[in-house]
């Protein structure tokens, strides 16, 4: 039974049914996870461990680093980065380095593809 003061546990997220009487039952969701300390029944003060969140490192980002740094990706990088500087240098030209930009995307990514299903659960 539920009365006045009794308070519903349960993880944060979860549903909790109440009995309030022989016929009464009610659901409800916990929200909040309370810590009490032992001494006086105060909410514990959260440590800053809890409160600094672990910053997320997408692995793809990571990979993708990993892979640019492989032999082929680096030749491929420096044919990219030879057809900006030409076509940066002139004033009027048609040339662009779209063949260059997708050969470098295509040998990361070919590394990629090998390296990435590895990290995931």
């Amino acid at each position: 039974r539920f009365s006045s003061g009794s308070r519903a546990e349960g993880f944060p997220g979860e549903r909790v049914t109440l009995l309030l009487g022989e016929s009464s039952v009610i659901t409800v969701m916990v929200l909040q996870e309370e810590k009490m300390l032992a001494n006086g029944g105060e909410p514990e003060e959260e440590t800053e461990e809890e409160e600094e969140e672990q910053e997320m490192v997408d692995p793809l980002t990571t990979v993708r680093e990993q892979c640019e740094q492989i032999e082929k990706c680096v030749k491929a990088r420096a044919e990219l980065e030879l057809c900006e500087a030409r076509v940066s240098s002139r004033s009027h030209t048609e040339e662009e380095c779209t063949q260059e930009l997708f050969d470098f995307l295509h040998a990361r990514d070919h590394c990629v593809a090998h390296k990435v299903f590895k990290h995931l659960k």
